[in-house]
């Protein structure tokens, strides 16, 4: 109702006598593309019907008697169908070939009778819901469609009436309901042709040998959804669409269907042609619609066997709809306490406080392992930490902490200096804020004395922040300066602490000491001019492999006036000598000459060490300018 529909020109199609188009499904073209529309032109000839047949309805549409008239007649038809040219027997068949384009989504049709159907489905839902064994129900609708293009929007034919009804009769019956693509994937041996198997992707499989069935695809509509349902919405539609599963399992017996899966033709098709000693595979992908529909009992279940991220998008869910069973709860709280342990950087892990806060269970932080609670304070970001303390008693977010400090990583400290930043900053918690920034010299001497890293710009930002808003003392100031610089390294000197100390625009005792500091390490550096090798020896690498072939260079490396060395033997032993130099910090070179028999390998002594050594030199004599130009200023 109301659908903007476009046609874009896709082909001039010109068939003379003889020509002809075997039966055939059209791609999508084209992004939205639902269908074809072809245009006759009156142009005199015979034959060239077009037959167009979706399972077992067939229409032809013959536009040969039409030129007698120079009337001009169409066709349109689903992308989907099945449709071929009659040969032509004289004369000449023109047409335009069109792609039809879904420019608009329409509103959908209020049919008083989908009520009643949805009633009926509700009640087998219910029915089967007293069995324990039931697993969730995933009904195929009529038609396939591609990932890329499968929407409510872009549903055919009845396909939009079916899912309907059956969303519908979810929510009345208080259970789930989700668009999916059902994908099954055959693999197989090409037809024969001849003395060797067919080597397109058109060709016929003639052996199958590998099948599967799996939901890769959810439908992804945002917003308020008239095709997604949820345990317990009633019949009004849902305000954010449900999450996923990255996997769910079934067998092809446990769909439901009207019809047999795999016949005519595939969304997708592949072959991979000949490989080497083996001959060509052909691949099939059938992406059928589909509707998943499941319990909240259910639901806990499968949510126990997903993976992290999502886990935590449906417990995001969970905290938006709060309307989930005990066995949902139960499953939640045992997610949150034990699992969630691979996942991503990308996992949303804000999705706990959001959770926690909906539920008014905040002490739920205090019940669980200490590891626990440092893996959600280092992947929640600050702003709900925030969210979270703002209201809490001030003895809560001291026993967090307390926890999260326990045991200091470099994370948990970035976290706690940015949170500090914040609650100052927006003033809350603010006797436990003085506090925790009375405790920052120790946390950064704790993680100095690790020597392993160092904190990062953000952290540092942080901290800079602090030191200009804050009243501090110089003790603080000097404990925090000299902490930060404990185990300074150069690469963190000037790829991190310099440009941060430079990019400083308050000024405070805090960056000023720091920059004294870092002037006096880069002046020291500076100082240390790399000189040029007094002569051509160069040190063998100290290294417990390749053994053999260091002794081979030994006398050449140690020799102060040879600076090439010709290794002619066969090529395993050239290999072994070119691996051993090339896998070393070493002061060599090498290639092959390949003249003569066997070929050699030509060894060349570089100073490759002293100019890098002058390079980073120099860039140290740039940065000690900038340090001591920002000290003029």
């Amino acid at each position: 109702e109301n659908d903007t529909i476009a046609a874009h020109l896709y082909k001039l199609l010109i068939y003379e006598k003889g020509d002809f188009f075997l039966s055939h499904k059209d791609s999508e073209k084209e992004k939205g593309m639902f269908g074809t529309l072809i245009i006759n032109l009156p142009s005199k000839h015979t034959g060239g019907a077009l037959e167009i047949s979706f399972d077992d309805t067939r229409v032809v549409a013959d536009f040969a008697e039409a030129n007698a008239h120079h009337a001009i007649k169409y066709a349109a038809f689903y992308a989907d169908c099945d449709h071929e040219v009659r040969p032509v027997t004289s004369g000449y068949r023109v047409s335009l070939v069109y792609n039809l384009i879904q420019r608009k989504a329409g509103n959908r049709i209020e049919l008083q009778s989908l009520q009643s159907q949805a009633q009926q489905m509700a009640t087998l839902f219910s029915e089967n819901e007293t069995d324990k064994d039931s697993r969730p129900g995933i009904i195929l609708l009529g038609h396939q469609y591609t990932p890329e293009n499968f929407s409510k929007d872009a549903l055919k034919l009845n396909d939009r009436v079916k899912a309907e009804v059956i969303i519908q009769a979810a929510q009345l019956a208080g259970h789930y309901a989700k668009m999916c693509l059902v994908t099954s994937y055959v693999m197989g041996l090409p037809e024969y042709e001849g003395y060797q198997y067919a080597n397109d992707e058109n060709a016929e499989m003639a052996e199958v040998y590998d099948e599967s069935l799996s939901i890769e695809h959810w439908a992804t509509e945002r917003g308020t959804s008239e095709l997604t349902g949820t345990a317990g919405s009633g019949h009004s539609p849902v305000k954010d669409h449900l999450p996923g599963f990255d996997n769910v399992s079934f067998e092809e017996d446990e769909l439901i269907r009207s019809f047999s899966l795999n016949e005519g033709d595939p969304q997708e098709k592949e072959n991979t042609g000949y490989m080497g000693n083996y001959g060509p595979e052909l691949m099939y992908w059938y992406h059928y619609g589909a509707v998943m529909v499941w319990t909240p009992q259910q639901n806990a279940e499968i949510l126990l066997s997903q993976n992290a991220e999502t886990q935590l998008e449906w417990i995001a869910h969970f905290a938006e709809v709060m309307e989930i069973s005990y066995e949902e709860l139960e499953a939640v709280e045992y997610i949150l306490s034990s699992d969630l342990k691979d996942a991503s950087k990308s996992a949303n892990f804000n999705a706990v406080i959001n959770w926690l806060i909906a539920r008014k269970s905040q002490h739920f932080l205090l019940e669980i392992s200490r590891e626990r609670l440092q893996l959600f304070f280092e992947r929640i970001d600050a702003a709900h930490w925030t969210l979270l303390f703002k209201d809490a008693p001030a003895s809560f977010t001291k026993k967090v902490f307390d926890q999260v400090t326990y045991h200091l990583t470099l994370p948990v400290l970035e976290k706690t200096i940015g949170l500090i930043k914040t609650f100052l900053e927006e003033k809350i918690v603010k006797r436990f804020s003085r506090i925790q920034l009375a405790e920052l010299p120790d946390y950064l001497k704790t993680i100095a004395h690790t020597g392993l890293q160092n904190i990062g710009k953000e952290a540092l930002e942080d901290l800079f922040w602090i030191a200009a808003h804050v009243p501090t003392t110089p003790d603080w100031n000097e404990a925090v300066a000299k902490n930060l610089t404990t185990s300074m390294q150069r690469k963190y000197a000037i790829k991190v602490l310099i440009p941060q100390l430079l990019a400083v625009k308050t000024s405070s005792d805090l960056p000023d000491i720091l920059r004294g500091i870092c002037r006096n390490y880069m002046q020291d550096l500076v100082n240390n001019q790399p000189q040029p090798p007094a002569d051509w020896s160069r040190p063998i690498p100290d290294s417990l492999i390749h053994t053999t072939q260091w002794k081979i260079l030994k006398a050449f490396m140690a020799s102060p006036e040879e600076r090439v060395f010709e290794f002619r033997k066969n090529q395993h032993e050239r290999k072994a000598l070119e691996y051993a130099i090339k896998g070393a910090d070493v002061d060599l070179t090498c290639q092959t000459i390949r003249t003569g028999s066997p070929h050699t390998l030509r060894i060349m002594k570089t100073q490759s060490a002293y100019l890098h050594a002058l390079k980073e030199w120099e860039k140290d004599v740039k940065v000690l300018g900038r340090l001591e130009k920002k000290g003029k200023v």
